[in-house]
Protein backbone atom coordinates (compact mmCIF):
# COMPACT_ATOMS: atom_id res chain seq x y z
CA UNK A 1 0.00 0.00 0.00
CA UNK A 2 1.68 3.61 -0.77
CA UNK A 3 -0.04 6.38 1.24
CA UNK A 4 0.21 9.56 0.30
CA UNK A 5 1.68 11.93 2.65
CA UNK A 6 -1.56 13.21 2.85
CA UNK A 7 -3.10 10.20 5.01
CA UNK A 8 0.12 9.58 6.88
CA UNK A 9 -1.45 11.63 10.04
CA UNK A 10 1.59 14.26 10.28
CA UNK A 11 1.88 17.70 11.80
CA UNK A 12 0.60 20.43 9.66
CA UNK A 13 4.58 21.71 9.95
CA UNK A 14 6.07 18.37 8.79
CA UNK A 15 3.56 17.80 5.86
CA UNK A 16 4.17 21.16 4.58
CA UNK A 17 8.18 20.72 4.92
CA UNK A 18 7.47 17.07 3.03
CA UNK A 19 5.25 18.75 0.32
CA UNK A 20 7.76 21.84 -0.23
CA UNK A 21 10.50 19.09 -1.14
CA UNK A 22 8.38 17.35 -3.55
CA UNK A 23 7.46 14.65 -1.65
CA UNK A 24 4.08 13.07 -2.60
CA UNK A 25 3.88 9.47 -0.97
CA UNK A 26 5.40 7.42 1.51
CA UNK A 27 7.41 5.43 -1.73
CA UNK A 28 9.31 8.44 -2.14
CA UNK A 29 10.37 8.61 1.56
CA UNK A 30 11.26 4.92 1.88
CA UNK A 31 13.70 5.83 -1.26
CA UNK A 32 16.00 8.18 0.80
CA UNK A 33 17.94 7.70 3.23
CA UNK A 34 17.64 9.49 6.70
CA UNK A 35 20.85 11.65 6.15
CA UNK A 36 18.86 13.14 2.74
CA UNK A 37 15.47 13.13 5.13
CA UNK A 38 17.35 15.20 7.79
CA UNK A 39 19.17 17.42 5.28
CA UNK A 40 15.90 19.28 4.25
CA UNK A 41 15.90 22.86 5.40
CA UNK A 42 13.95 22.87 8.95
CA UNK A 43 12.86 19.57 9.05
CA UNK A 44 14.40 18.98 12.90
CA UNK A 45 14.46 15.46 14.98
CA UNK A 46 10.74 15.81 16.17
CA UNK A 47 9.33 16.00 12.49
CA UNK A 48 12.01 13.36 11.34
CA UNK A 49 10.90 11.21 14.10
CA UNK A 50 7.51 11.84 12.97
CA UNK A 51 8.32 10.51 9.51
CA UNK A 52 9.42 7.30 11.02
CA UNK A 53 6.99 6.27 13.39
CA UNK A 54 4.02 6.99 11.08
CA UNK A 55 6.11 4.76 8.00
CA UNK A 56 6.64 1.90 10.87
CA UNK A 57 2.85 1.89 12.26
CA UNK A 58 4.48 2.01 15.38
CA UNK A 59 6.73 4.22 18.11
CA UNK A 60 10.12 4.32 18.61
CA UNK A 61 11.98 2.62 21.72
CA UNK A 62 15.10 5.07 21.29
CA UNK A 63 14.57 8.09 18.86
CA UNK A 64 17.52 10.38 20.14
CA UNK A 65 20.16 6.90 19.44
CA UNK A 66 18.84 6.27 16.46
CA UNK A 67 18.76 10.06 14.71
CA UNK A 68 21.78 10.83 16.46
CA UNK A 69 23.87 7.85 15.01
CA UNK A 70 26.52 8.61 11.82
CA UNK A 71 26.38 5.51 11.29
CA UNK A 72 22.53 5.54 10.10
CA UNK A 73 22.88 8.18 8.36
CA UNK A 74 23.20 6.52 5.12
CA UNK A 75 20.59 3.81 5.37
CA UNK A 76 17.54 3.89 3.65
CA UNK A 77 14.31 4.94 5.34
CA UNK A 78 12.87 1.70 4.31
CA UNK A 79 15.66 -0.19 6.35
CA UNK A 80 15.37 1.97 9.03
CA UNK A 81 11.67 0.79 9.30
CA UNK A 82 12.34 -2.83 9.52
CA UNK A 83 14.80 -2.10 12.37
CA UNK A 84 12.12 0.42 13.86
CA UNK A 85 9.09 -2.39 13.77
CA UNK A 86 11.67 -4.93 14.73
CA UNK A 87 12.61 -3.01 18.06
CA UNK A 88 16.63 -2.88 16.95
CA UNK A 89 16.96 0.50 16.59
Amino acid sequence: MNRLIEDMNLSTRTYYLLKRHGFHDENQLKNVTLGELKSIRNIGSQSTRQVLESLAGCKMTQPYFLLHNQEKLDMKVADLITLIKNGNE
